[in-house]
């Protein structure tokens, strides 16, 4: 076939993976698929992209050849493009860059091809890479400047991993490699893009400038300046986050002069976008482009500084000055304000930066008396003026509720919540300011009596800075702030005393109801210190907010209640009284939902206090099923709701004292309702699951309805694709159905108890399965020892687990508790149904263990061997006393090791070693303080033990005689000389013979023929 025949033959196939005929379809992605794996495909796929005149042929062709790239390069999935092609196929996709115009999904497509290439070549096969997309930003086309800009940009965020994806073969160079190599690169490119970013920024800056003295706006400048200028930033952004050290041992000076000169951009940038804003010009981009400008600047500012605190401590000063004005210039935000976004990014970036400045460990005083150039910068900022002025700053601006959310509050409480939880993410104004607040509060307790004393004079003299405030506006955001840093000021008990007893309780009738709130607030964010001491007056509190009609007061008061809960002992009289009233008040708050936007959140509160209270909650409990039962039936298609209230469900049956039998009609119709509909959401299946669970783990019996629904057991593991804890739930449930249904359930139901069994076991080989499952058959074993033969066919899929091709092990065995669980399951069974154990391992067929999970038993075909040989190495001695309640001892290793002694087969000498540790240590453990034996017949002539040994060590070897001294010889390492006469007493003379050269090649032969 000509080439010209197989370039139209690809370029057919490429434009089949998307016809409409399936049949077309398949066969194209077959073809291709064994095409990327054919030497000269990537140059097939770049004629096609350079020959075709049809975007869509274009497109596919891109496609196609970045997953061919991406899979190939690096060898995987079987192939790798030849190294010849390699370096074609490099110098292709630069060309192609290069000739591709200004598409954007085009130049994606390449920028990520490169990427690949850079990321797997660089620094051994294309150690100038760096070099050379350097060279492309130096480009005086600007076309060309911004292709290397978003190649370089793509190759770091890979390497770094922040947000593009490669796959990574495992013959790449070291990270600490690469890391080197791009940090003595740094220096260069930080000249480059620094250079770059300044110009652009200043020739957009100008521009903006023209215009508002009335020369006409260049459209095409933010295609050009302003992509260059976004670009550089986000490079620089990395560079200076991982190589601000080498940036200053290079050149301290360029990099102190940027840092400087991206400061005066950012002081330019936001006068600029004042500005605009009074002037309510539109100039389209301008804003928006602005906006990121000085919040990237910001960024880099903040990840510079959280990276490398102590690289950037020569820069602190002018940062901190310059940052603190900007909070001190803050004023009232509004909703309705049309610049509001970018108002609340601005300050919240500010504050940011703020707050990570002054939580900085590298920053922090380790010593009273040490001073250090960032403590005494920090010392100067953050000194006790400016801490009050940070506080009244905060009360006065921050913490301000602006109008619409007061508006919101009073006329659409769920929303005025809603818009609240929402906003919990430190990226929105409100939660960043409290942590700043706190952190300021947190590191300089010194001034914590100012602080305080500036927020209970404000609190108390009901006065307010600014007129256009309302007061009820200005008294909430006082105690707002209270409730942020009152945990810090918990030393003070002056302050708490006169603000808690004399302040709010005489004045709490007469509050406002958003006051009202953050009191409750500031009982949440107590400690628990605190709340022993005011935990009575706390209480009442809460319950004194319980009875407003206001959501928004109540819903505090909840989340109040839930840490109070977690806090004290509710077995302590003193609040014991209190309990019957907050649960009261909690189910209210629960019956007032309505499955609006809250209800989640208000379910969850509820759900942590229910658990908090356990049984106290049983009195009231009808009617709490009863609001759950209503919300249930308001909330069928919110999945959420339904999910939470199962949990509340579940928490609620786990906290019950006895058996839930009088609440059993309410709870199984719940949980028929989520088992009828388990294939339509997981989620809430999962959370259902554990309600069964509960339900009758807690049950004294099985009763008829809990015995109706054990017949969904088998629907729900035949319609698991594998989730283990779905599997996990059903053996938990299994579990609790045999202990409370006992031997009646057990007969009745043996068969799908053993189906379930295996249904578990084949949904998932996960250590954590297997174990339950062989504690449930330890279980069944102690509770039916009769009905032990009828475990056969369960304990042999546990040994095909143990020593098949699908054991659950990994092969460089770290996790053995499912090895162990099983060794511990059979050596009980040896014990204690020995007949039926030996009977059933020499039922067993013969077991080739090519890939042994043990590498010393490759050559081992019996089970017992294997089985014997883990569990040897596998339980530890004194694990033994624990699994078996004391009755394994020396003499029930022995017993076992003597039993059915003509069906033992030859021993390995890895077993006979850990025969030896297991005896020997626990020989040690009959030692007294003395030396001397406790139990004086362990190990003499004639005792188990000594039988034991000399059957052991008399059996034939199945290994050469080197593979013999080296076990000999760690035996002795471990067990020293004393071992040797005890050895001596057992071993006939060939077998001592041969430990005797064994020591004589450690030069110890004058200890051995002592």
């Amino acid at each position: 076939m000509s080439s010209e025949d197989t370039f139209v033959n690809t370029l057919q196939a490429l434009r089949n993976l998307s016809d409409e005929d399936r049949d077309r379809r398949e066969q194209a992605q077959c073809d291709i698929g064994e095409w990327q794996k054919t030497p000269g495909f990537c140059n097939l796929l770049e004629q096609i992209i350079r020959r075709a005149t049809d975007p869509k042929d274009i497109k596919i062709t891109l496609v196609v050849f970045r997953k061919t790239v991406s899979r190939f390069w690096s060898g995987y999935d079987g192939y790798e493009i030849p190294l010849p092609e390699k370096e074609q196929i490099r110098a292709s996709l630069l060309s192609l860059l290069m000739t591709c115009g200004n598409n954007k999904q085009v130049v994606k497509e390449i920028v990520y091809m490169l990427t690949v290439v850079v990321y797997h070549e660089f620094p051994h096969n294309w150690p100038s890479a760096l070099t050379d997309v350097s060279t492309l930003i130096q480009s005086p086309e600007p076309e060309v400047r911004i292709k290397g800009l978003r190649l370089l940009s793509s190759f770091l965020r890979a390497f770094f991993d922040l947000g593009v994806v490669v796959t990574r073969n495992i013959n790449l160079p070291k990270t600490e490699e690469l890391n080197t190599c791009i940090s003595q690169q740094a220096p260069a490119m930080f000249s480059i893009l620094a250079t770059l970013w300044l110009e652009s920024n200043s020739a957009l800056l100008e521009q903006l400038s023209h215009v508002l003295q009335g020369q006409a706006w260049d459209a095409n400048i933010l295609e050009t300046a302003g992509t260059q200028c976004t670009l550089s930033m986000r490079i620089l952004w990395i560079i200076f986050s991982y190589f601000l050290k080498n940036l200053q041992e290079a050149n301290e000076s360029a990099t102190g002069q940027f840092f400087l000169g991206i400061g005066k951009m950012l002081e330019a940038s936001i006068s600029c976008i004042q500005v605009f804003q009074e002037r309510k010009l539109d100039i389209p981009g301008t804003k928006n482009y602005l906006a990121s400008v000085v919040l990237r600047i910001i960024q880099l500012l903040n990840c510079t500084q959280s990276n490398q605190p102590m690289a950037f401590l020569p820069y602190l000063q002018f940062y901190l000055d310059f940052f603190l004005q900007e909070f001190f210039k803050a004023r009232l935000l509004t909703r309705d304000e049309s610049q509001f976004e970018f108002q609340e990014k601005y300050y919240v970036a500010v504050i940011t930066f703020l707050t990570d400045v002054i939580s900085a460990s590298d920053y922090h005083i380790l010593e009273e008396d040490e001073v250090t150039p960032a403590t005494q910068i920090i010392r100067k900022f953050f000194n006790g003026d400016t801490i009050q002025d940070i506080t009244r700053i905060i009360v006065s601006k921050y913490f301000i509720l602006t109008p619409e959310w007061a508006s919101d509050w009073e006329e659409e409480p769920e929303q005025f919540l809603d818009n609240e939880m929402s906003d919990l993410s430190a990226s929105c104004l409100n939660p960043a300011t409290e942590l700043f607040f706190w952190w300021t509060v947190r590191i300089n307790l010194e001034h914590g009596p100012k602080i305080g004393k500036f927020l209970l004079e404000a609190i108390t003299s009901g006065s307010h800075p600014e007129h256009s405030i309302p007061p009820v506006l200005y008294q909430e955001s006082l105690y707002h702030a209270y409730a942020v840093c009152g945990d810090q000021l918990k030393g003070q008990d002056f302050f708490l005393k006169q603000f808690c007893l004399e302040h709010v309780q005489s004045r709490f009738g007469n509050m406002h109801v958003m006051v009202k709130r953050r009191v409750a607030d500031i009982i949440q964010h107590w400690s628990s210190e605190v709340l022993e001491e005011f935990g009575s007056w706390g209480y009442e509190t809460l319950l004194r907010c319980f009875s407003e009609d206001d959501l928004v007061t109540r819903v505090a008061a909840a989340q109040g209640l839930k840490v109070v809960l977690e806090e004290l002992d509710m077995n302590n009289l003193q609040y014991y009284k209190y309990i019957g009233q907050s649960v009261e008040a909690i189910v209210a708050l629960a019956n007032d939902m309505d499955g609006g936007p809250i209800t989640v959140s208000v379910l969850d509160i509820v759900k942590d206090v229910v658990g908090s209270l356990k049984e106290s909650i049983r009195p009231v409990a009808m009617d709490l099923l009863e609001v759950l039962k209503r919300l249930w039936g308001l909330s069928k298609k919110k999945k959420m709701v339904l999910c939470t209230i199962t949990q509340i469900l579940a928490k609620f049956v786990a906290g019950l004292i006895g058996s839930p039998i009088e609440f059993e009609t309410p709870l199984i119709s719940f949980l028929t309702e989520i088992l009828e509909k388990r294939q339509s959401s997981p989620a809430l299946l999962e959370d259902g699951l554990v309600l069964w669970w509960r339900i009758v783990d807690q049950a004294a019996f099985i009763s008829p309805k809990m015995g109706s629904l054990f017949s969904y057991l088998p629907h729900v593991l035949d319609e698991n694709d594998g989730d283990s804890r779905v599997t996990q739930s059903c053996l938990n449930i299994l579990t609790c159905y045999v202990l409370n249904g006992k031997y009646g359930f057990f007969t009745k139901n043996f068969s799908e108890i053993m189906m379930l069994l295996s249904m578990c076991l084949g949904n998932s080989h996960k250590n954590s399965i297997v174990v339950s499952v062989v504690e449930f058959l330890k279980i069944c074993v102690r509770m039916f020892p009769k009905e032990v033969a009828k475990f056969k066919d369960a304990l042999t899929s546990l040994m095909f687990l143990f020593v098949g091709d699908d054991c659950p092990l990994p092969k460089h065995v770290e996790d053995r508790s499912s090895a162990s669980c099983i060794g511990s399951l059979f050596f009980e069974l040896a014990l204690d149904h020995t007949e039926f154990f030996f009977a059933f391992m020499n039922e067993l067929p013969k077991i080739q263990l090519e890939d042994a999970v043990n590498p010393f038993a490759s050559d081992i075909g019996n089970p017992t061997y294997h089985f014997l040989s883990v569990f040897l190495d596998i339980v530890e001695p004194e694990e033994y006393v624990v699994l078996q309640s004391e009755r394994i001892t020396l003499q029930g290793l022995c017993k076992f090791l003597e039993i059915n002694d003509s069906q033992m087969f030859s021993l390995h000498p890895k077993i006979i070693q850990q025969c030896y540790w297991t005896l020997e240590d626990i020989r040690k453990k009959n030692h007294d303080s003395t030396g001397a034996f406790r139990n004086k017949n362990a190990l003499i002539e004639g005792s188990p033990g000594h039988r034991a040994l000399e059957q052991l060590l008399q059996r034939p070897m199945k290994s050469s005689k080197e593979t013999f001294h080296s076990q000999i010889r760690a035996c002795v390492s471990k067990f020293g000389m004393n071992w040797v006469s005890e050895l001596q007493k057992v071993l006939d003379d060939n077998v001592f013979q041969a430990i005797a050269q064994v020591f004589q090649q450690n030069e110890q032969t004058e200890n051995v023929n002592k």
